[in-house]
């Protein structure tokens, strides 16, 4: 595979004005978009305690940003998707260890 770049550090301010700005477009095809978006948003919350979902949230962000960095790269969907979860992983095992490493039990 072809060496790919990851984007710097993520704006994630600019980020969430530029999509507020695009969630603002009225066309079908961004409403649908945002529907969608508010429903996986909704069932992912479930997932999280009231104090994780900013974090989460941000993740998901910078996620998608980098996300469209690979994307630009010509690198396919399911690719895109298989690196976004070998990551999101590698942050589990990640924070389990340092969890572990503090005392704690690492179940999260």
């Amino acid at each position: 595979m072809a060496e790919t770049e990851i984007p710097p550090l993520y704006d994630e301010e600019r980020g969430l004005r530029e999509l507020a700005r695009h969630r603002l477009k009225r066309d079908a095809l961004t409403r649908g978009q945002v529907v969608i978006a508010d429903q996986l948003s909704e069932h992912m919350q479930r997932h999280f305690s009231a104090e994780e979902i900013e974090t989460a949230g941000r993740a998901l962000l910078i996620g998608a940003a980098s996300c469209a960095q690979l994307a630009q790269d010509e690198l396919p969907a399911s690719v895109v998707v298989n690196i976004l979860g070998f990551a999101a992983g590698r942050m589990v095992t990640d924070g389990r260890a340092w969890f572990e490493a503090q005392g704690g039990d690492g179940d999260g």
